[in-house]
């Protein structure tokens, strides 16, 4: 894993495979301080994401290809082990805000916010982030229009998935600077 601005190793980057049917991520593993990772994975199929720490400056991308997640290539593990799925990830702008409930606006806190990319629908996912203990949240795009849908939390804390929770929607275009964007949850 390194850098498209420079090509130095990048460490703290989330890998996320997905099942590319399901959009659910199975597993995870993080790189070290040389960019490398190892994670096992039973045999499937897969779409492989890679997700920096937004305080590195730079953006989430999938294995081969986009953001999105229908710009993704598969990755078929089975019996034999699988090497060489690295990526070179590119910088991205900074949108951060504060999630609050509609009304009392109190904040919310580990509200999901799944971020996906127009036209929507199956495959435009691009990420999926929470805000913190705070009601605050960040992460780095490259430019272009996404949709933001804020959601509240899940009443068994566990995961949400669009069209199970109310969600508002916000639609916005990230180009060359960093934006602050808020949202509330009903």
């Amino acid at each position: 894993m390194t850098s498209a601005l420079n090509g130095a190793p990048l460490g703290s980057v989330d890998i996320r495979p997905r099942y590319p049917d399901r959009g659910c991520c199975i597993a995870s593993a993080r790189t070290d301080a040389n960019g490398s990772y190892s994670i096992d994975l039973p045999n499937a199929t897969y779409r492989i994401q890679f997700v920096p720490d937004p305080n590195s400056g730079y953006a989430p991308r999938y294995w081969q290809s986009g953001i999105r997640e229908d710009e993704g290539r598969d990755l078929i593990v089975s019996n034999a082990g699988v090497s060489g799925i690295d990526i070179s990830l590119e910088t991205g702008f900074r949108i951060s805000g504060v999630v609050t409930r509609q009304g009392s606006g109190a904040r919310v806190d580990r509200a999901p916010i799944w971020i996906g990319k127009p036209p929507t629908g199956s495959g435009s996912f691009v990420i999926e982030q929470s805000s913190d203990s705070t009601g605050t949240y960040q992460i780095r795009l490259p430019s272009g229009t996404y949709r933001l849908t804020f959601y509240q939390p899940h009443p068994s804390g566990g995961c949400c998935h669009p069209g199970q929770l109310s969600g508002t929607d916000v639609e916005v275009t990230v180009s060359g600077r960093d934006i602050t964007l808020s949202g509330s949850v009903p």
